[in-house]
């Protein structure tokens, strides 16, 4: 069932919320979401992923107010401009040319456009850039606290630092949640944003047909944190061995990496591509 707008569908269809909202049947013309957080907890095969609703708001799952952004362009993604991103308390620049973000509940991760992914891993001292295999992944020491804010016009919202932190790569280097969007190789999104679930479990998101908007707002208190508890390395391993790879530092130089607990991060991240060429 995709959420984005009518022109996006190659078969010419109507994606079912908007045949709802076309048809007069929603009470508001927007849905919403709230994402769930599972942490160390490898043992889950089914379980709630957080709450859809359809032609309205719940409440009692966000507290203030919903800040609006219109969207940057005649609806098909959810497109916006991000504004500001900060990383370690420092804020990156984000030029004009690679300010249009796609804000996506399909995409596990957060892709960052090509030309600004190493500057933002920059900021987190002893990160390197993964090659091979998990080329666009970039791995930083585990015991460290990755922090990112992000903006779209207005408030600077908090990704979590646990959201930050996709699995181990070594037995003290762990993966970053930020890759590089330009992995998926298709002409155009090297430049873009591509926001999903790790940004979006931290804020209530709605996503408004008319006017079109996309919203965010403070999750209601108690939901920031979600069913486990903080684990450094929250990927566990598969049955099957990974592969080995290699890590590259910012002078350079390289060193064999093993990167078994990684083998289940690097499905979402081909899943986040997949699910992009889908929408194509």
């Amino acid at each position: 069932m995709g959420l984005g707008f009518a022109t996006l569908s190659a078969l010419h269809t109507t994606p079912f919320w908007e045949t709802l909202y076309l048809g007069g049947q929603l009470s508001e013309p927007l849905f919403s979401f709230y994402l769930e957080r599972y942490i160390n907890q490898p043992l889950i095969n089914s379980s709630p992923g957080g709450i859809l609703t359809l032609g309205g708001t719940n409440s009692s799952l966000y507290q203030g107010s919903i800040e609006y952004t219109n969207l940057t362009s005649a609806p098909s993604y959810w497109i916006l401009n991000v504004s500001s991103i900060t990383v370690q308390g420092k804020a990156i620049s984000v030029p004009t040319s690679s300010n249009l973000a796609v804000i996506d509940t399909a995409n596990t991760l957060i892709g960052a456009p090509t030309s600004m992914i190493s500057g933002i891993w920059a900021q987190v001292p002893g990160s390197v850039a993964l090659d091979g295999n998990y080329t666009g992944l970039y791995a930083f020491p585990c015991n460290t606290s990755v922090t990112v804010s992000m903006s779209f016009g207005g408030t600077d919202w908090d990704i979590s630092p646990v959201d930050m932190n996709v699995g181990t790569v070594t037995s003290d280097m762990c993966a970053g949640a930020i890759f590089d969007a330009g992995v998926i190789n298709d002409g155009g999104v090297s430049d873009m944003w591509l926001v999903g679930d790790t940004f979006l479990k931290n804020v209530y998101s709605v996503f408004r047909a008319e006017p079109p908007a996309v919203g965010f707002a403070q999750l209601a208190s108690g939901l920031s944190s979600s069913p486990g508890t903080f684990d450094p390395n929250p990927v566990q391993p598969g049955s099957l061995p990974a592969p080995t790879t290699t890590t590259t530092t910012s002078g350079g130089s390289k060193r064999a990496a093993s990167a078994y607990n990684i083998a289940g991060s690097l499905t979402l991240l081909v899943t986040v591509s997949a699910c992009f060429f889908l929408l194509l």
